[in-house]
Parts: structure tokens; C-alpha cells; sequence
């Protein structure tokens, strides 16, 4: 992954525009997506497709993480374990991880 120098968001290497901000990586500015939909080397909805593909994917692996994390709460409760809150402990690290915010 590399970072957008002007929003400094996430974006994935096969990207040459920042999906946040529309930034091109190989041009060195913000780009206009209406006004250069035309020009070949700009595909907004490729751009805007990747970047829900991933933001999708991010939002399915969180959800699986806060489910693990419940099941894990509710095998601890059941079997007398003292702390069986531990397991949703793991939900704000799974946030962190998967989408690298607080």
C-alpha cells in the first residue's frame, strides 16, 4: 500500500489516483474527474470501483472480526471463564488494524 501525498489516505500500488481526493499519483495534482472524464489515462469508474471493491471488503472482514469477537465473549461466559469480555476487547483492535484509524 502506499499513501496519497495530499490527503494521505490508504491506496492500493495498481492505483495511480487517489480515491479520496483524486489525486494522480503520475501526475502530481488533484484531478478534475468531470472535466477530464474523456482522457484515456482517467477511468473514474474504475477508480470509484476499486475504491468501493475495498472499502467494501475492509467493512466484510470487520464485521467476521466483531462475530469472532462475540463468539469468543459468549464461549468464555459460558464455559465460567472470569473475563469473558475479553473477547470484544478484540472489535477497537480489529478497527485499528483493518482500517488503520482510531
Amino acid at each position: 500500500m502506499q499513501r496519497c501525498p495530499n490527503c494521505n489516505t490508504e491506496i492500493e500500488d495498481n492505483l495511480d489516483i487517489c480515491w479520496n481526493c483524486c489525486y494522480s499519483l503520475t501526475e502530481n495534482r488533484v484531478i478534475d474527474i468531470e472535466k477530464e472524464s474523456d482522457n484515456e489515462q482517467v477511468k473514474s469508474s474504475q477508480v470509484i470501483k476499486k475504491a468501493g471493491d475495498v472499502k467494501t471488503v475492509k467493512i466484510i472482514i470487520f464485521i467476521i472480526a466483531c462475530l469472532v469477537s462475540v463468539a469468543i465473549a459468549v464461549v468464555g461466559a459460558l464455559s465460567g471463564n472470569n473475563y469473558p469480555w475479553m473477547g470484544i476487547l478484540l472489535i477497537p483492535i480489529a478497527y485499528k488494524i483493518i482500517f488503520n484509524k482510531w
